[in-house]
């Protein structure tokens, strides 16, 4: 989900994020006898210029991931597969294919490059409402938006975050007993390996998404790296999908760092894009582990972890 270039998001959250979902329309509170309680996920997705949808049961894995065409939005054939993989039929899929179009509009209207809305309760007869909802706004897209400045909006709140804020990336420290850390290149990558992550039964300090650094090179690159390793985590994770041919640099950089800072965690990797092949052989000479699909690697990551 590609995160835009330039100062990271603010942050909307609790009841401020329900509000304003409730001013759109959007059903929200609780529900009499709800019989499911599901996950909705969207968010702007670099790699395909287009936005991701993620569905899932609350605190489950995700069920299915969609890349959608920004020329189109969701179809009707985006929400019967969504419903569909979430066993949901009649009422019950109709009512969340209308909701994903919904939050999407929303998504758009707002200039939110992330929106998590977890759980949604729905009842047999297709009813549902959303009960949290947390999403992250376009700070570049303030000038549009002058009722933010009424709005309650958080910005990254540790020192941590904070740090890689300024280095132009978007951080959150999950769980500061967590022993992964994970940087990878796009909201839709970052979501998608927590879920993963935390479905796996991973504990998680740190997540990282590198926004458009990787397009500046070590300079853009190293200080966003060097926090995170400086935390020496029992094992980390480098991951992403790179279109420019910036995935040799990317390697270099990581391998740099960990050197200067002599981290002895374990590290594995999943790259896809152009040099690959370059970058594996500079993972692999430095003695991370190459893996070849990304849940393969996160999988590695859990049990090394637990190891």
């Amino acid at each position: 989900m590609a995160l835009l270039d330039g100062p990271p998001a603010l942050r909307l959250d609790g009841a401020a994020g329900l509000a304003r979902l409730a001013d759109a329309g959007i059903p929200t509170g609780a529900l009499a006898e709800p019989e499911r309680s599901l996950a909705i996920e969207i968010a702007v997705d670099r790699d395909a210029r287009g936005h991701m949808i993620v569905v899932a049961s609350a605190g489950a894995e995700p069920t299915l991931r969609l890349s959608i065409d920004p020329l189109t939005g969701p179809m009707a054939h985006h929400g019967r597969r969504l419903a569909g993989s979430l066993g949901l039929e009649g009422a019950q899929a109709k009512a969340v294919a209308d909701l994903v179009g919904r939050l999407y509009a929303f998504t758009l209207a707002e200039d939110a490059i992330a929106l998590r809305v977890d759980p949604v309760e729905i009842d047999r007869a297709g009813a549902l409402a959303c009960r949290s909802a947390a999403f992250a706004l376009d700070r570049m897209a303030a000038f549009r938006h002058p009722d933010w400045n009424d709005l309650s909006l958080e910005t990254p709140g540790t020192s941590l975050e904070q740090q890689l804020m300024a280095a132009g990336a978007v951080g959150a420290e999950i769980d500061l007993d967590g022993d992964i850390a994970a940087v990878v290149s796009g909201a839709g990558l970052m979501m998608a390996s927590l879920d993963i992550l935390v479905a796996r039964g991973g504990r998680v300090r740190l997540m990282v998404d590198m926004q458009g650094l990787p397009l500046q090179g070590a300079e853009g690159l190293a200080p966003l790296i060097e926090p995170a390793a400086a935390l020496r985590p029992k094992v980390m994770f480098y991951g992403g999908r790179f279109n420019a041919p910036v995935t040799d640099g990317f390697a270099r950089t990581v391998v740099g760092v960990h050197r200067k800072l002599g981290v002895e965690s374990s590290v594995y990797v999943w790259v896809d894009g152009n040099k690959v092949p370059e970058a594996q052989t500079i993972f692999a000479e430095a003695g991370f582990t190459v893996c070849d699909t990304l849940e393969g690697a996160l999988a590695q990551v859990v049990a090394a972890a637990a190891g």
